[in-house]
C-alpha cells in the first residue's frame, strides 16, 4: 500500500477534484474521471505519486478520496483539476529562468464530459495568468491548440499548434511575438502543404527580414527601413524548416 507521507498534496488534491466529476464524489467511477486521471499519470511524477493514482483507477482497496471538513465534496460541476505546473522550461539565462519559474507556478486544466483536455490556464506565483491554451479535438483524432503566453520581458507569444495524442507528433502552424506596448515583432506561418514564412519586424535599426521554405527550397530577404533590399539568401531546409548551407544570391 502507498504511503501517502510520499505522495504529493498537489496530487492527492487533483484526485480529488477529478472523483467529484461524475458519480460518487469522492470514486474514480467514470470511463470519464479514469481518462482524465490517465492524463495525469503522463506527467513527470514520483513513484508513489503513481502508485496513488493507479489505486484509484483499478479501485484497489477502498480507493475513496478523503472528505473535506468531515463531509462529501460538492460534484465538481467546472470539470477542473488543479496542478503544480510540470512543464518544461527553456529560457537563455538563470535571470530568464527564475523568471519563467515564478511565472509559471500551478495550472488548472479543464475537461469535457468524455475527460478531453478543453483548456489549461496556467498562474504565475502571485495568482497572475500568464498562459491560456484552448483545445479542439478534430474528427480525425488530432488536436488543435491556440496559446497565448506572457513571456519574461514584457511582451506576449501566440503560438497555434498541431497535436496527435496517439502518435505524440506536434507541429507548430503559427508564432506571433508582440512586444509589451503590443506591436509585432515576429511571426512564423505554415502552411498545409509544410512551406514555412518567417519575419523577423524589429530590427535595431528598422531591418526587416522574411525567410520561406518551399518544397526544401529556403529563400531570405534583409530589407532597411526604408523597404530596400539589403541582402538575398538562397539554400536548402530539412523536414521541419531548419536551414541548411545558405548562400548569398
Amino acid at each position: 500500500m502507498v504511503d501517502l507521507s510520499k505522495v504529493s498534496g498537489w496530487v492527492q488534491k487533483a484526485v480529488a477534484d477529478i472523483a467529484a466529476f461524475d458519480g460518487n464524489t469522492r470514486k474514480i467511477d467514470s470511463q470519464s474521471e479514469k481518462n482524465v486521471l490517465s492524463s495525469l499519470l503522463a506527467g513527470n511524477l514520483s513513484s508513489e505519486d503513481k502508485e496513488y493514482i493507479e489505486g484509484f483507477m483499478l479501485a484497489r482497496g477502498a480507493s475513496k478520496t478523503p472528505k473535506v471538513n468531515g463531509k462529501n465534496p460538492e460534484k465538481n460541476t467546472e470539470r477542473a483539476v488543479k496542478t503544480e505546473f510540470v512543464g518544461t522550461l527553456n529560457a537563455e539565462n538563470q535571470t530568464q529562468m527564475e523568471k519563467l519559474k515564478s511565472m509559471n507556478k500551478n495550472m488548472e486544466t479543464f475537461f469535457d464530459e468524455n475527460g478531453e483536455v478543453i483548456r489549461s490556464v496556467i498562474t504565475g506565483e502571485n495568482g497572475e495568468q500568464t498562459s491560456i491554451i484552448d483545445y479542439k479535438k478534430l474528427d480525425d483524432g488530432t488536436v488543435i491548440g491556440e496559446q497565448e503566453t506572457k513571456n519574461p520581458w514584457g511582451g506576449t507569444e501566440k503560438c497555434k499548434f498541431k497535436y496527435n495524442p496517439e502518435t505524440k507528433e506536434s507541429k507548430l502552424l503559427e508564432h506571433i511575438s508582440l512586444d509589451s506596448n503590443g506591436k509585432v515583432t515576429y511571426e512564423k506561418h505554415t502552411d498545409a502543404l509544410g512551406n514555412i514564412t518567417e519575419k523577423y519586424l524589429a530590427g535595431p535599426n528598422g531591418e526587416t527580414y522574411e525567410q520561406t521554405v518551399v518544397d526544401g527550397k529556403f529563400k531570405g530577404i534583409e530589407r532597411d527601413a526604408d523597404g530596400n533590399i539589403i541582402r538575398e539568401l538562397e539554400g536548402t531546409a530539412d523536414k521541419n524548416g531548419n536551414v541548411q548551407f545558405p548562400i548569398d544570391k
